[in-house]
């Protein structure tokens, strides 16, 4: 028994000097207050971390924004310098078109002169030809009418075929 006694003892003693232990110790705080000021700063930083994220993706938004309409404006540029490249070829080529057509009107009626000219000239030489060509005592009604009515078939393919003379109308109908 008297081992248990002393064990007893030395129980008691350890628990005085515990309990002297702990009453030398500073109070403790409130465990409450405690906490909440941990969950405080834990939403403070929570709130620090959301703003920069905040402020981040704000810039990020911002630079974006700027190079797009940057791109946009080049776009702009782009199609308007192409507009008055276009715009430039097609007076150049309707300058050329209308210098084409006036070139081509004056060769036409170059050429509608020199038309005439040889007209007038082959009819000179078959009023010359007529008397060698035509028998003594035989008269054409009019020699003029027959050489021009001729010139003008070949002029002008579409002539009625009684503006020809008897050699183009054809072979005589054997009736």
């Amino acid at each position: 028994m008297r081992d248990y006694l002393e064990q007893v003892a030395v129980q008691v003693e350890r628990m005085e000097a515990e309990a002297a232990h702990h009453a030398s110790l500073p109070p403790r705080a409130d465990v409450y207050e405690e906490f909440a000021s941990r969950m405080s700063d834990l939403l403070r930083a929570a709130d620090e971390q959301a703003d920069l994220v905040r402020r981040k993706a704000k810039e990020e938004a911002d630079r974006i924004l700027t190079e797009v309409r940057a791109d946009a404006d080049r776009v702009r540029l782009d199609a308007e310098e192409s507009r008055a490249e276009s715009e430039r070829a097609m007076q150049e080529a309707r300058e050329r078109a209308d210098r084409t057509e006036a070139s081509l009107a004056s060769k036409r009626e170059s050429l509608l002169e020199q038309l005439q000219s040889m007209q007038e000239r082959l009819l000179s030489v078959a009023r010359d030809l007529e008397p060698t060509v035509v028998p003594k005592g035989e008269t054409t009604k009019n020699p003029d009418a027959d050489v021009s009515a001729e010139a003008n078939h070949r002029l002008d393919p579409a002539a009625a075929p009684e503006a020809r003379g008897p050699q183009e109308q054809g072979p005589p109908s054997a009736a």
